[in-house]
């Protein structure tokens, strides 16, 4: 891959950047002086890559469609041990479209949804929006992943962006602020794209792994802004959009108490999917502001959904500090 100075990249369209970073013609982190960030990812995206490919190919040929199918189940099989979670409910099978905002303690829900994805929805398009390292280190199997119905689109989360800060020259730094809201705001516009085709949209509302839903007891008392908008900018692009089969599903993660940050492979995680927005809900919701604060109403309600669905699992710890 080539080295670009971001002089050359700042004024490319954000669909531009992310086409070539799909096609790998180079590495928005190395042109960015953020080697450190790209090596760190190094090794988990190999071992997702060597994962990916031994089920490809230790899968019998023939049907393209049906090699795809037999490929998602042996991941899912394998993701099923590997990733093992109890899942309580279900989600809706009456929408066209659904959006599954859960909390996100960790990176280990995520590889317990891809289980979902490839063994109940790999007749729909799963989108999940993925961390800048990480993205760039799963370029190399993104033709497989689409493959078996998964597609991830990049974000630079705000943990990633201060880490960046820490690389990037000041002069460079306004030009990587551009990339991040343009980065955002494809994936808000690919929600709605997505709703409007019969797609399961994944996302943790937090934009980062954190600890609680809300960040302070404030927040969850309503008296101060929760931040950022996930929600509510996924469900303005939809209502956007008039993609009106499209409904909102608030889901609790539960990791097992001697979990980290991470996969947590082999390690009980609780999984519920409770409280379901329709989009009359939800487009009534979205214009709705706090009158002390100017908070949108409706990402209060529905990290408060979440947390609803957490207290029933006896786990209020991860409501806020």
């Amino acid at each position: 891959m080539r080295k670009l100075p971001l002089e050359e990249i700042k004024d490319l369209p954000s669909r531009q950047v992310i086409e070539d970073l799909r096609s790998r013609k180079y590495s928005l982190l190395q042109c960015a002086g953020c080697d450190k960030l790209r090596k760190e990812m190094r090794g988990p995206g190999l071992a997702c890559r060597l994962v990916i490919n031994w089920a490809w190919h230790t899968t019998g040929g023939g049907d393209t469609r049906k090699h795809d199918r037999r490929v998602a189940n042996k991941l899912a099989k394998f993701l099923s041990w590997g990733a093992p979670a109890d899942f309580h409910g279900g989600l809706p099978d009456y929408a066209s479209s659904i959006v599954v905002g859960f909390n996100h303690p960790s990176l280990g829900e995520i590889v317990r949804f891809m289980r979902v994805c490839l063994s109940e929805f790999h007749n729909r398009a799963n989108l999940f929006p993925v961390n800048l390292p990480w993205y760039e280190a799963l370029m190399p199997v993104v033709d497989k992943l689409e493959r078996l119905g998964v597609y991830i689109t990049p974000i630079i989360t705000p943990s990633t962006y201060e880490k960046m800060r820490k690389y990037v020259k000041a002069e460079d730094m306004p030009i990587i602020e551009e990339l991040r809201k343009g980065f955002t705001m494809h994936y808000f516009n690919l929600c709605a794209d997505f709703a409007k085709e019969r797609a399961v949209i994944w996302v943790a509302p937090s934009a980062t792994r954190r600890a609680t839903v809300f960040t302070s007891e404030e927040a969850y008392k309503d008296l101060e802004p929760t931040t950022p908008p996930v929600m509510t900018s996924i469900a303005s692009a939809v209502v956007r959009k008039k993609v009106t089969d499209c409904v909102f599903v608030a889901t609790g993660v539960v990791p097992a108490a001697n979990c980290g940050r991470g996969l947590n492979l082999f390690k009980d995680y609780t999984i519920s999917f409770g409280e379901v927005y329709d989009y009359s809900m939800v487009s009534k919701l979205i214009h709705q502001k706090n009158k002390d604060h100017g908070g949108r109403t409706f990402e209060h309600v529905f990290l408060r959904s979440i947390c609803n669905t957490l207290s029933a699992l006896d786990a209020d710890y991860l409501l806020h500090p």
